[in-house]
């Protein structure tokens, strides 16, 4: 069966943007069949895969072939409702349709099929999100594949659009009686699914919340592209637990290698597999783009394409440094330079905010140790300073102190001020040099 020329599955938009409480399995498993029956969906209503290859590509590296059976299952009656995202150009009408008209599992080999309506709507999407799925392998939250998949149709946008509170719970797969209170949604949901995703694949998301008074209303991404060469790196916050997956999502990526070099290129089975075991995935896909792009590929000048692939593979063929290759060398560098004067600039944005945390709870720990006889003398002489030196700012400290007492910031900055210059024997503060080597 012929597959897309690369592990990249262009899905539907609408389908990415749709309401569904799908489990991580049954997510990875829409994807890998979409990606199987993608060249021939137009003119074939039944597909097949090896139940062997599916569960390689999936990650899916256990026996229990009764949970691949429940999740097709749940595919079946679970109902998929797309647009919720309203796109400006081209957007679709509202549709429903189950994931998986059918599947059947017989002698090793998995058969299903897709709704009329779904078909229709995969195939040659006009608008749709690049979904790697090697790096969907390596996801072990729902949550995290659904912040990916919801963010990977932007990636060369620098923001994705803004979605409502209610519609991204939605497209999280969270349901309407689960963590409806925004805080603990953000830290259930929200901040362990932007760590898996900033972890493990070829994109960085930083979320920007849109708030109504204290109310959170709207939420967007900003997106970042990867370099290859720091992803999964050693400073990877996770670094440690993906230590222990890394054979798992090394055998996964050879699988689709070979799948690739066999469907799409005509090469045996049995001299794929060999490549794979001698040469690193990142040196073969070097390989598949040189010959992908090569002009005697594009002219249709080469008659015995798997041969020349396995060639230019154990012979390293390579093509001459142009000056257009200079100009992306110099072009990567300076994007590299910049995601890393951007990671310090939101660090140092990060450290500040953690300083002006810790001394807000210190002011709060002095002012509630002390006796009620001690505060009222400071706060005595506090307002009588402020009418003699503070003047133009004193109606307004007194009716934000009436409000929000020590809670304003405004009023904090003032009063720490005089607390440090009146009180220093009660009220001490760490500079933020000596903050940082707490």
């Amino acid at each position: 069966m012929q597959q897309e020329k690369s592990k990249d599955l262009k899905k539907h938009v609408a389908t990415v943007h749709c309401t569904n409480n799908l489990s991580l399995l049954q997510r990875k498993l829409v994807n890998v069949l979409l990606y199987n029956a993608y060249m021939e969906l137009s003119i074939k209503e039944v597909h097949t895969i090896k139940i062997s290859d599916l569960c390689k590509i999936l990650g899916f590296n256990s026996h229990n072939y009764a949970a691949l059976k429940d999740a097709l299952m749940g595919l079946i009656s679970t109902i998929i409702e797309w647009n919720l995202v309203d796109d400006n150009s081209k957007s679709e009408d509202w549709g429903a349709t189950a994931a998986l008209a059918s599947a059947k599992i017989k002698d090793g080999i998995c058969e299903y099929a897709y709704s009329h309506h779904m078909r229709k709507l995969l195939y040659l999407p006009s608008v749709y999100a690049q979904i790697n799925l090697v790096i969907q392998s390596r996801f072990s939250s729902s949550y995290g594949l659904a912040l990916y998949e919801n963010c990977a149709r932007f990636r060369n946008l620098p923001m994705t659009k803004w979605f409502s509170v209610d519609d991204f719970r939605k497209l999280m797969g969270v349901k309407s009686d689960e963590y409806s209170i925004f805080r603990d949604f953000k830290r259930r949901v929200l901040d362990k699914a932007v760590e898996e995703v900033n972890s493990l694949s070829d994109i960085r998301v930083t979320p920007e919340i849109k708030r109504i008074g204290q109310k959170a209303s709207e939420i967007r991404f900003a997106i970042q592209q990867r370099p290859r060469q720091i992803r999964l790196g050693a400073n990877s916050p996770i670094s440690n637990e993906l230590s222990e997956q890394t054979a798992h999502q090394n055998n996964t990526e050879q699988a689709m290698l070979v799948h690739r070099m066999v469907n799409d290129f005509g090469i045996l089975k049995k001299v794929a597999e060999a490549l794979v075991a001698e040469f690193t995935a990142e040196y073969i896909e070097e390989k598949i783009s040189f010959v992908l792009t090569s002009n005697a590929f594009n002219h249709g000048k080469i008659k015995g394409v798997a041969g020349y692939l396995v060639k230019a593979i154990k012979e390293n063929y390579v093509r001459p440094f142009t000056a257009e290759d200079l100009k992306s060398q110099q072009l990567l560098v300076q994007r590299q330079e910049e995601q890393k004067q951007k990671e310090e600039k939101d660090k140092k944005h990060k450290l500040d905010k953690e300083y002006e945390q810790y001394k807000t709870e210190n002011l709060y720990y002095i002012i509630n140790n002390l006796k009620e006889a001690e505060l009222n003398k400071i706060m005595g002489e506090w307002w009588h300073y402020c009418s003699e030196h503070l003047t133009t700012e004193y109606k307004k400290l007194r009716s934000t102190y009436e409000d929000k007492r020590f809670e304003s910031s405004f009023f904090r900055g003032f009063f720490k001020s005089f607390m440090l210059k009146n009180y220093s024997h009660l009220y001490q503060e760490k500079t933020f040099k000596e903050f940082l080597t707490l």
